[in-house]
């Protein structure tokens, strides 16, 4: 069987936010102890937050009737809010959830007192909000409802009203058959045409960036071709020139390996030439000696006569006598 938290949101239309404050630790007995803030901490967007603060305090009403079922019962007309704070409440310490928060707000909070009875009152004007509080979008054609002061899109407000509702969308108050004129409001449209021109303007500055970006980045890629382009151009030059450069040096060693073996020949054919000349030294100075030797055997035979004559004793020969000497 449902617990009270659940027909509560139930009764609201808001059984979609059932899990989301069940996650932050509130059930039926916090439920009723939450405030704005908590609701705001917890991410509920203006709508379902205003549907809920209605609920709550519609709830804590029929809590105060004798044998009502304050989950259940149908929600009467509001009493104007009544300032219940005697002293601010205890700080929740950091890190807790919004139940927790909401558990020791209501240790810390005196006995509430119970609100006299009021006459009906329309809730406060959303005048300085700029969304429909049933469409949740940027007004176009904003018009006030005369029974509650709220504002409202036009077409969302006659769409309540001709399905036949008598209550107020953004507080549940009960409006009169008197009370649905439809008021344009002109200076509400202002601020949402303004505010809707500064949203195209910021879309309109984001794409702009962007396209500049896209823009910068397209130049920068540019840039950085350009110069890869170049050092290849670069690299493709220094490469032509180093095979250049290569094949200079193999004719270079070409001619000087031509060259070494032009000298190996000269130099085979000067040790030839050279170990000839030794020969013919060698021969010369034999021949040198050998003819020495000859002018030696000469000059003794020059000598010879003269050693013969100066040794003979035969007579000397006459001249004349056809005879030799000898």
């Amino acid at each position: 069987m449902p617990d009270a938290m659940t027909t509560l949101l139930a009764n609201a239309g808001l059984s979609d936010l059932e899990r989301r404050l069940r996650d932050e630790a509130i059930d039926e007995t916090t439920i009723l102890d939450l405030d704005e803030g908590d609701m705001k901490e917890i991410g509920l967007k203006m709508g379902p937050r205003r549907k809920l603060l209605t609920a709550i305090r519609e709830a804590k009403d029929r809590r105060t009737t004798p044998g009502a079922d304050w989950a259940r019962s149908p929600p009467p007309p509001p009493p104007p809010p009544a300032s219940t704070k005697l002293h601010p409440p205890a700080k929740p310490a950091p890190g807790l959830t919004v139940g927790a928060k909401a558990r020791l707000r209501k240790k810390a909070a005196p006995a509430p007192v119970t609100p006299a009875p009021a006459p009906e009152a329309p809730a406060a004007s959303n005048s300085d909000a700029l969304e429909c509080p049933i469409t949740y979008e940027l007004f176009v054609d904003p018009v006030t409802l005369e029974g509650d002061g709220v504002v409202y899109e036009r077409e969302a407000i006659e769409n309540w009203l001709r399905r036949g509702n008598l209550t107020s969308p953004a507080t549940g108050v009960a409006l009169k058959a008197t009370q649905t004129k439809l008021i344009p409001n002109a200076a509400v449209r202002r601020r949402a045409a303004a505010a809707r021109s500064r949203t195209a303007r910021a879309h309109l500055d984001a794409k702009t960036q962007v396209a500049d970006d896209a823009t910068a980045r397209i130049q920068a890629l540019e840039a950085e071709n350009a110069a890869l382009r170049d050092r290849l151009r670069l690299s493709v030059d220094r490469e032509t020139e180093a095979a250049a450069k290569l094949r200079e040096a193999t004719r270079e060693n070409a001619r000087l390996q031509k060259d070494a073996k032009s000298a190996n020949n000269y130099k085979n054919r000067a040790k030839k030439a050279t170990a000839r000349a030794d020969e013919l030294d060698r021969v010369l100075a034999s021949v040198l000696a050998h003819s020495q030797h000859l002018e030696a055997e000469l000059a003794t035979l020059r000598n010879m006569p003269r050693l013969l004559v100066r040794n003979t004793t035969a007579p000397p020969v006459t001249p004349g006598d056809g005879d030799s000497a000898y």
